[in-house]
């Protein structure tokens, strides 16, 4: 294999993350003789395949060509068919993958097929690198809820708001604009309800260019203020989480505003599930969430680990003082061995701010 032409197939796909689901983005591309002479990428949902969209595109002929493709080519039947029979058809010699598929009803189908058909078919990636571009689809269509990502940012001394909630701006404008790449890749940003009351935030894309993703609100009780600017700026849709015993003519008020109200339970003290509502957003197709805060929200999802990945960004600021607020509240553990842990940590610059990036 030759590597290069698989980071191009790489590099094509991700520029339609946050685009495509619930599919993946994917990158095809064919090489014969050496040369590129056709790629493609899937571009959303009912639009073809890429590499069907690579084979339509390509004026020169591909029999005894290889094909160089993210992921495993599909075999069955949705929307459209099923890309195995048209590279059956078009005479491609080899087919190089980067990863199988991870979805169980159809991981390994499509090379096995097209093995029986003479093509040889070799899955070898670029490890870690290729694994990292399609975790939230994996866990996606492995566990049928979205791939959660924690973001803050903070002072050097841990804080993400002074004593009065005032936050703008901790970070630097490059760090905003690495934010709001976040979010054009995610399919809903989720904050809780004091967020909204205290910031009135719109949880859009902005300084960069992209879709917006829906917007989910922790709001058990239905305290969402019906002139929040959420529900009438922005396009992505906006997702209530509530509780069952929360008021239904708040509900119905919110859902003529265009908002809509998901009743999930209560847990024993009182908190909404959070599992149940990721199941909930699951089933709208959310397959990458971006969880934005506050302070109650990120010690509900640190201290229970329901996260994938945490991205911290500290800026150059020392705020001192007892009373900031910090990035989670209440009574932590007693013993360090309590901690949660995190593994893969890397720390990189972005301007004057720096990034630390984890997994659970």
């Amino acid at each position: 294999m030759d590597i290069r032409f698989m980071k191009r197939a790489l590099a094509g796909a991700a520029r339609y993350e946050g685009k495509t689901s619930p599919n993946p983005p994917v990158g095809a591309v064919f090489v014969k003789d050496g040369r590129i002479i056709a790629e493609g990428f899937h571009e959303g949902p009912g639009s073809p395949h890429a590499e069907v969209k690579a084979l339509t595109s390509c004026s020169s002929d591909v029999r005894g060509a290889d094909l160089y493709v993210t992921l495993e080519p599909c075999s069955h039947h949705g929307r459209t068919p099923p890309c195995t029979d048209a590279l059956i058809d078009s005479g491609v010699k080899r087919v190089f993958i980067g990863i199988q598929d991870p979805n169980p009803d159809v991981r390994g189908g499509g090379a096995r097929i097209l093995r029986d058909a003479g093509i040889e078919v070799i899955v070898e990636g670029m490890g870690r690198k290729i694994e990292r571009f399609y975790e939230a689809y994996t866990k996606f269509v492995t566990k049928k809820i979205p791939f959660v990502t924690l973001k803050a940012a903070l002072t050097l001394d841990g804080k993400i708001a002074t004593a009065v909630g005032d936050s703008r701006w901790i970070s630097s404008e490059a760090s905003r604009r690495f934010v709001h790449r976040m979010r054009a890749k995610s399919d809903a940003v989720l904050v809780g309800i004091g967020t909204v009351k205290n910031d009135d935030p719109l949880l859009t894309v902005r300084m960069v260019r992209g879709r917006d993703p829906s917007r989910v609100i922790v709001d058990p009780d239905l305290e969402m203020p019906p002139d929040a600017r959420m529900l009438s700026e922005g396009a992505g849709t906006v997702i209530i989480g509530a509780a069952p015993d929360a008021d239904r003519k708040r509900a119905a008020d919110l859902n003529a505003r265009g908002a809509e109200v998901v009743y999930v339970g209560r847990q024993d003290d009182g908190r909404l599930s959070i599992d149940e509502l990721l199941v909930e957003i699951g089933k709208r197709n959310v397959m990458r969430l971006l969880v934005e805060g506050g302070a109650n929200i990120f010690t509900y999802f640190i201290t229970r680990a329901i996260f994938d990945e945490i991205v911290l960004i500290y800026a150059p600021k020392i705020l001192t003082g007892g009373d900031g607020l910090g990035l989670s509240v209440g009574r932590g553990p007693e013993k360090i061995a309590d901690a949660v842990a995190v593994s893969q940590m890397t720390v990189r610059r972005l301007g004057e701010d720096f990034i630390v990036q984890a997994y659970r």
